[in-house]
């Protein structure tokens, strides 16, 4: 079997990876010796009713007034638009 340079170029670089690896490994478990192996604390279960938990992911206006502010700029300018531009509804739609 013959191994050219590439290959072996290759599989250095996967023995150098995986020394890396195991060095890195090696470190994080020295830097958190103290917490790593403690049991992950159980936190209590907050009872929360389904209208509040349902009221968390509600939608809410981020821009409040930007309609209002567009619905109005469009008026104002509306007279340029007599000619079938693109209105507020068609972005809103």
């Amino acid at each position: 079997m013959f191994i050219d340079d590439e290959s072996t170029s290759n599989i250095e670089q996967t023995i150098n990876m995986k020394k890396t690896l195991d060095e890195q490994a090696r470190v994080t478990r020295e830097k958190y010796s103290d917490i790593i192996d403690l049991e992950r604390p159980v936190l209590k279960k907050r009872n929360i009713s389904i209208e509040d938990r349902a009221a968390q992911f509600a939608p809410f206006a981020a821009l409040t007034g930007y309609h209002e502010s567009v619905e109005d700029t469009e008026q104002k300018h509306s007279s340029d638009n007599e000619l079938g531009g693109i209105t507020h509804d068609d972005f809103f739609e």
